[in-house]
């Protein structure tokens, strides 16, 4: 019962937040019938286009019939449109039109298994997004941190946004790389359930709640983001003249 007790949300949150014991996830696994999506970014400002690459993870792993349903915010977590795909095979793709965005440059979007049976486990989607710049090969990344929960049965229930954890005290989260490409940026996600006052190098952002941001790495620098947030590993988005090159921070 205790130990029960010790993995409840609301127990994991204030455990992280004295980091005692963090887990670095609000994220009870305890729980059953729950999808948990990663936060994807998507872009489609300046010759950009995005592309989602999933699996069908009910079907591949209970052989029940099931959809999923995508929900699109800007980078101010603003919403913005919902899709729902009925998925008849194991593995999907799917293109993100400026349509769908309402012509918006850049933001999130969450990704959860649909089905009317209940599934005794927690699935978690950490698929595939692809990025084209200026008509070149799509450069692919998987997902890139547990950010938000829905129940996979119920229709009426709430998404929960802030699954990374969050704590009292500062981290530091540095990548392992010197950056001289022609151009490099860095998108990072609030995925914590309180508003974050952020150092990114020499640049101080004060970032919302679920808001996202594009940041500008110099040449020869090394990316050091200090926040009080366990894991803000950022997406890099690295350029040669007309070449993508995206990857993990």
């Amino acid at each position: 019962m205790i130990k029960k007790l010790f993995k409840t949300e609301k127990i994991i949150k204030l455990r992280n937040f004295f980091s005692i014991s963090p887990t670095f996830f609000n994220i009870n696994y305890l729980e059953k019938n729950i999808s948990i999506s990663d936060g994807f970014f998507w872009r489609v400002d300046d010759n950009f286009s995005t592309k989602f690459k999933f699996t069908n993870l009910i079907k591949f792993y209970f052989n029940k019939e099931s959809n999923v349903e995508i929900f699109f915010f800007d980078n101010n977590h603003n919403y913005l449109n919902q899709i729902a795909l009925n998925t008849k095979n194991y593995s999907e793709e799917y293109i993100i039109t400026k349509k769908i965005v309402k012509n918006i440059n850049f933001g999130v979007f969450y990704i959860f298994h649909r089905s009317n049976t209940k599934i005794d486990s927690i699935l978690r989607n950490s698929c595939y997004v692809g990025y084209s710049y200026k008509n070149s090969l799509y450069s692919y990344v998987h997902g890139n941190t547990p950010s938000a929960k829905k129940n996979i049965s119920d229709n009426f229930s709430k998404l929960n946004y802030d699954l990374l954890g969050s704590s009292i005290f500062k981290k530091k989260y540095v990548v392992q790389k010197k950056f001289n490409s022609n151009k490099t940026e860095a998108m990072i996600l609030n995925s914590t359930p309180i508003d974050q006052r952020i150092l990114i190098n020499d640049e101080k952002i004060f970032l919302k709640k679920g808001h996202s941001y594009i940041h500008q790495i110099k040449d020869k620098e090394l990316l050091e983001i200090n926040s009080k947030c366990y894991l803000l590993r950022p997406i890099i988005f690295e350029y040669e003249k007309d070449f993508l090159n995206v990857y993990h921070g």
